[in-house]
This record gives structure tokens, sequence and C-alpha cells, in this order.
């Protein structure tokens, strides 16, 4: 089994791959952030492959290209990592080993992936909240205002049709 720590950013993505005992069998300092780069990186490597990557901004675009291959893909929780693994010298080489040495050992502070479906909508929600909420604290935005005025409305209409209706002792 090959673990490969991956250190994703928008430009580039720094890879290291190692063997079950802890060998660096492949290290890459600067990969094309692009599936046709990173499946030749992973030629050669010894089957079956695991990625651990942490969640940043650009995790799940690589995620869904991975696991669509049939690749076992970790993600990692970013602030769990650095509590674990405290260094002083911080560079992109550095955190794709410590990020491969973390799976191996099975250390890794994973997190739960929605799948792309939930994403989808969790990201509409993210959109919409801020527009809902208003300016100041206590205060309700305009739709959420009208929305409140409607209820109470169509509340008061069903209460005087039920006044209206009458009761048999």
């Amino acid at each position: 089994m090959t673990v490969i720590g991956l250190d994703l950013h928008k430009r580039y993505i720094t890879a290291c791959a190692m063997t079950e005992d802890g060998e660096i069998v492949a290290e890459q300092r600067r990969v094309v952030p692009d599936v046709a780069a990173l499946a030749a990186f992973f030629v050669g490597l010894p089957a079956p492959l695991t990625v651990a990557m942490e969640a940043t901004l650009y995790w799940a675009w690589l995620h869904d290209q991975l696991v669509a291959r049939g690749i076992t893909v970790l993600v990692a929780h970013a602030y769990q990592v650095k509590l674990l693994w405290r260094a002083r010298a911080k560079t992109d080489p550095f955190d794709a080993r410590k990020l491969a040495e973390l799976a191996r050992t099975r250390l890794l502070p994973t997190v739960w992936v929605a799948g792309p479906a939930l994403r989808g909508q969790q990201k509409l929600l993210r959109g919409r909240a801020p527009r809902c909420r208003g300016a100041g604290h206590g205060e309700r935005s305009r739709p959420v205002r009208e929305g409140i005025r409607r209820s109470a409305r169509s509340l008061r209409a069903v209460l005087q049709h039920l006044a209206q209706i009458p009761q048999k002792c």
C-alpha cells in the first residue's frame, strides 16, 4: 500500500508518496493542479493508493476526481493536524510528508465529506443566509419581515373563520 500526502494550493500541488514502512518512494515539489498531472505522478506507485490532504479551499474538486478513479481519499482537519504535528519549519514538501506520515500511522484526524449534491445545497444555503439576516443585531431583513407579516395575516384569517363557526354544547 502507498500513502500519498498532498499539500494543495491554487497554482500547484506538492506530493509525497511513502510505503507502509515509512520509506519515501516519490516526492515532487510542484505538480500542476490537474488530475492528468497527478495521474502521471501516481504511475508506478504500488497499489492500493491512499491519498491524504487537508480540507482547504481547493479540496473538493480533487476529492471527487480521485474517488471517481477508485482511489481512497482522506480529508484531514487542518487545525487538528497543526496541533498534532508542530514544526519549526513549515514548507510545502514537509507538509506533504507530514500528511502522508499521519495517514500511514492512522493518526490523521479526518473530517466527514458530504456528497457533491449535499455540498451544492450547503453552498446555496451559505450564500442565502447573509441576505436573510439583518444589518444589525436583532434586526431582520425585509424578506424575513414580510414572511412574518404574511404568516400573521393568514393566522388571523384562520382565527376569524374559527370564531364564526357556531359551537355546539
